[in-house]
C-alpha cells in the first residue's frame, strides 16, 4: 500500500488553502455572520476591561490566556478531527473560531474566577456558565450557520467547558500556592 509523502499533503494543504480563501472572500467577508464574529472579538475584553478586579487585573487575565490557549489548543483538534466545525471565520487564516476561542470563553471564565471566592461558587457558576454556552450560545451560532457540531453533542461542550475550568482553575490554585511557599 503506498502512503501520501510529505511533498502530497503540502499540495493538498495549498489546494485547501486556495479553496478555503476563496471561500472566506466570496462568502465571509463583510456578511453579517463576520460583523458578529468582528464584535465577538473585542466587545468582550472591552467589557472584561470595565468589570475585571485592578488589584488582580494579572492574576485574572492570567487565568483567562490560560483557558484561552487551551480552548485554541482543544479548538484546533476537535476542527481537525471534524467532531465541529465553523462554515464562517473572522479572518481566513486564523485558528477554528478564534473570536471564541481568544474573547467570549476567556472573559465569560475569567469573570467567572473573579467573583468565585470559593470552590464552591465557582463550580456552580461554572455549570451555569457552560450550560449558557453549550445550550444556548451553541445552537444560536448553529442556527446562524457560524458553528456545526458534526460528531459532538451540546451535552459534550457542557462537560468539556465545566472540566476545563475546573482545570485551568486548579492549576491557577497550585501557582498561586507555589508562589506563596516561595516567597516564605
Amino acid at each position: 500500500m503506498s502512503y501520501p509523502s510529505y511533498k502530497d499533503i503540502q499540495k493538498a494543504r495549498e489546494h485547501l488553502t486556495e479553496v478555503s480563501y476563496n471561500h472566506w472572500v466570496h462568502h465571509d467577508l463583510w456578511s453579517f455572520n463576520w460583523w458578529i464574529l468582528l464584535i465577538a472579538t473585542f466587545l468582550p475584553w472591552v467589557i472584561w476591561f470595565r468589570l475585571v478586579n485592578r488589584d488582580r487585573i494579572f492574576e485574572i487575565f492570567s487565568y483567562a490566556m490560560g483557558f484561552g490557549v487551551t480552548a485554541s489548543i482543544l479548538d484546533v483538534f476537535g476542527v481537525d478531527y471534524e467532531w465541529w466545525g465553523y462554515p464562517d471565520k473572522l479572518v481566513a487564516m486564523m485558528p477554528p473560531l478564534f473570536p471564541a476561542d481568544i474573547a467570549v470563553l476567556p472573559v465569560l471564565y475569567s469573570l467567572v474566577y473573579q467573583y468565585s471566592s470559593t470552590w464552591k461558587k465557582y463550580m456552580l457558576y461554572s455549570v451555569l456558565v457552560s450550560a449558557l454556552i453549550s445550550y444556548i450560545i451553541e445552537p444560536i451560532c448553529k442556527k446562524m450557520g457560524i458553528y456545526e457540531n458534526q460528531h459532538f453533542t451540546h451535552t459534550m461542550s457542557f462537560i468539556g467547558f465545566t472540566i476545563l475550568s475546573l482545570i485551568i482553575k486548579w492549576i491557577m490554585e497550585a501557582v498561586k500556592r507555589f508562589k506563596v511557599s516561595e516567597s516564605k
